[in-house]
């Protein structure tokens, strides 16, 4: 068993692009991209999404096509293999988006609503293709019941409870919080990734604290996230990288 153990982790065990950080992951990349397809098209048949003709999508597809062109020059080996695809949710309530595995983008009317800037909007979706970017999805479905799913998704299909393990994985749903380290992770790769494609980095700390400062519940983007202060301490040590970044266009 030892020797099994010792043999799963030598081939499970990837890094991270960007950071370098040593993650435990049983799913090859193709698997990031089947399970976020199979997911990503039961979400879209329970939500109400916007044409792609309206003022909203537009917006939104304005700086994906960016924050794409600029995932895939810092993280090509990654980003080429992804199947990308982003809507707008008509859900005026919820101040919220999410990137499945494989780089499927959802992001809220109410996130829309409340971002004051396309540079904080950027923001907010350069973080959560960050999670995509990391594998945090399929990393944290391989410390769980991934053995369930991967044997589901060898079909494209996924029963009920195989579905709920994965949107939870995933963030959707009633979702398991990202670990701290991810948070941080996805802020540290998701600030780089915005400043690559020409937005001001200075935006998310803006953002972060516009958060914290909401009066009644904590709008569901920051409900399993890091503290703001520390958050936006980190994010303020970020901030030279990320300038020199968006001047260079690296």
């Amino acid at each position: 068993m030892r020797k099994y153990l010792s043999l799963l982790c030598l081939t499970a065990c990837t890094t991270v692009p960007g950071t370098g950080r040593t993650q435990f992951n049983i799913f090859p990349l193709s698997e990031d991209v089947r399970l976020g397809d199979v997911v990503w098209k039961n979400t879209l048949e329970s939500e109400e999404i916007l044409p792609e003709s309206s003022p909203d999508h537009q917006r939104v597809d304005q700086i994906m096509q960016r924050l794409v062109t600029a995932t895939q020059r810092r993280h090509p080996n990654l980003a080429s293999s992804f199947d990308w695809d982003w809507r707008v949710i008509q859900d005026d309530s919820q101040i919220n988006a999410w990137c499945l595995p494989g780089g499927k983008m959802a992001v809220y009317t109410g996130m829309i609503n409340f971002v004051t800037s396309d540079d904080q909007l950027a923001a907010v979706m350069g973080h959560e293709i960050a999670h995509a970017v990391a594998r945090h999805g399929t990393e944290r479905l391989s410390q769980t019941q991934a053995a369930q799913v991967v044997l589901a998704a060898s079909d494209g299909e996924l029963n009920d409870r195989e579905m709920r393990i994965a949107e939870s994985a995933f963030g959707l749903g009633v979702a398991l919080p990202f670990s701290r380290a991810h948070e941080h992770e996805a802020d540290e790769l998701g600030i780089y990734i915005a400043a690559a494609a020409g937005y001001d980095p200075r935006a998310a700390i803006d953002l972060w604290n516009a958060m914290e400062q909401q009066t009644g519940r904590t709008p569901e983007f920051l409900s399993t996230h890091p503290s703001p202060t520390t958050r936006a301490a980190k994010l303020t040590a970020l901030l030279p990288t990320a300038e020199r970044i968006r001047e260079r266009n690296e």
